[in-house]
């Protein structure tokens, strides 16, 4: 009796922990990038601070800081931690940054900042966790944006579970539709993709649409995954903008060209039959070249070679 206790003590306590750390966004890296974490539970997060700094995560020469404005008058405490602040009640029982307000009007909104130092080019991956609009009128409308190193908007891709508690209401835009905290029903997965250095990016929280004026205005920031962009010769350039990349002596300009000769395909020297929307052509250095003339539902009235429009 005592070892089918013992035995079924262990498939739920297995059970939960699988539950627990379910995650949505992607947080697989190639071999040849370099990856690390921040990660809430293995840092020391000051509760109630609303700037902290993270040196050298996890050995990977970078640093991120944390930085909340807005209205953080309203910000409370979650589980008994003053936030912003790390606990596990909104996040399955995973550790994650929590901020919780007890209140926000319509045109209000908490900003979280994240900093890069230095800045990076790569994957940044992690979930939100309680996007949701529960019943007594709480809830959240979420905005993500990125930006690189010299000032351009990078978007999000964001993933749900098939049945999430939130709805897309524009590019990096999520709000809470629906009270179900079940599983990750409330969680929100997000990539970020850049191969120009990130320098920063910003989580706003709001009130949804339709949301009233309540407690409970929250959400949870987990683990932040970076997979930096490929970097095959282990240089510390990244091969994008690496004129060596494998580090074999060769220009990338030369080995990734079929020749170190350019030519030029002249259509005087290459037939087209004329009307036709399918020709065929070897080029001077050997390749093989095809043109199609497609459309998405307009007629095509003439494919043909000319002086005309040249």
């Amino acid at each position: 009796m005592k070892k089918h206790i013992i035995t079924l003590l262990l498939l739920l306590l297995l059970g939960v922990t699988t539950s627990y750390g379910q995650v949505l966004h992607n947080s697989t890296c190639g071999a040849t990038s370099s990856s690390f974490t921040l990660d809430w539970s293995s840092v020391s997060y000051t509760p109630g601070s609303l700037s902290q700094t993270f040196n050298n995560v996890q050995g990977s020469g970078y640093s991120v800081s944390v930085n909340v404005s807005g209205q953080t008058g309203t910000l409370t405490s979650e589980n008994g931690v003053s936030t912003p602040g790390v606990t596990t009640s909104l996040s399955g029982g995973t550790d994650a940054l929590h901020i919780s307000s007890t209140g926000m009007d319509s045109i209000q909104e908490i900003n979280v900042t994240l900093s890069f130092s230095p800045a990076l080019a790569g994957d940044i991956a992690f979930d939100l966790y309680n996007i949701i609009e529960s019943a007594s009128g709480a809830g959240q409308q979420i905005e993500l944006v990125a930006y690189t190193a010299s000032g351009y908007a990078v978007i999000p891709n964001l993933t749900d579970n098939g049945s999430p508690s939130w709805e897309l209401e524009g590019p990096g835009v999520v709000a809470g539709n629906a009270s179900s905290t079940a599983g990750p029903n409330d969680q929100v997965g997000v990539n970020f993709k850049s191969i120009s250095d990130i320098s920063s990016l910003v989580i706003s929280l709001k009130r949804c649409t339709s949301c009233s004026n309540s407690p409970n205005t929250e959400f949870a920031l987990g683990d932040i995954t970076f997979c930096l962009s490929p970097d095959t010769d282990q240089d510390g350039v990244a091969d994008w903008e690496d004129l060596d990349d494998d580090n074999d002596g060769i220009p990338d300009e030369i080995e990734k060209c079929p020749s170190s000769t350019r030519s030029t395909a002249e259509w005087d020297d290459m037939p087209f039959t004329n009307g036709s929307t399918t020709n065929s052509y070897t080029l001077p250095d050997g390749t093989g070249m095809t043109l199609n003339v497609s459309s998405n539902g307009a007629s095509i009235v003439t494919a043909e070679t000319n002086t005309q429009l040249s």
